[in-house]
């Protein structure tokens, strides 16, 4: 099995999730015609022998890994219960990506804006998203720019309009 890693939401928290991708298509050709209690006994069951999943969270995890199996066979038919707005600065750490993530935090903190907010340093990671040249920022899995550090006034308003959940 491949050892990619898929982040994932599970409840409040993202969770890299090992071989997720892999079992979303090999669970939506043999399943194709189970009961959506089947698909989730499928997925969970194959992703729990790679991926610890504590006790407590197991119905987190079912419920996840089920969303994104609708995602993927595009079934997903509703609005999705939104969380926090994910935020990713994308940058292995020169000043440049440390100024973007600093801007980030200081308008989450002044505007009161719940977001969860990772800095990658991955250069796999980072061209993952189509990002090749950093800094970049991916808010609610977007990339939104790449190659500079954008103005406050910039940062402030993808930043309100993301919270808003006006078209990005």
């Amino acid at each position: 099995m491949p050892e990619t890693i898929t982040r994932l939401r599970v409840g409040a928290h993202t969770i890299g999730i090992i071989g997720l991708m892999h079992h979303l298509t090999e669970v939506a050709q043999s399943h194709a015609t189970a009961s959506d209690a089947e698909i989730t006994d499928a997925l969970f069951t194959r992703l729990k022998k790679r991926n610890y999943i504590a006790s407590p969270a197991t119905e987190r995890y079912r419920t996840a890994f089920f969303t994104a199996y609708l995602k993927f066979v595009g079934r997903d038919g509703g609005e999705e219960e939104r969380g926090p707005l994910s935020i990713r600065i994308l940058g292995t750490g020169c000043a440049r990506c440390e100024k973007l993530e600093a801007d980030i935090r200081q308008i989450l903190n002044t505007e009161n804006i719940a977001a969860e907010c990772d800095h990658l340093r991955d250069p796999a990671e980072i061209a993952s998203y189509g990002c090749f040249a950093s800094p970049g920022l991916v808010i609610n899995e977007v990339l939104k720019f790449s190659g500079r550090v954008p103005t406050s006034k910039e940062l402030k308003t993808l930043l309100v309009t993301a919270k808003q959940g006006q078209p990005r």
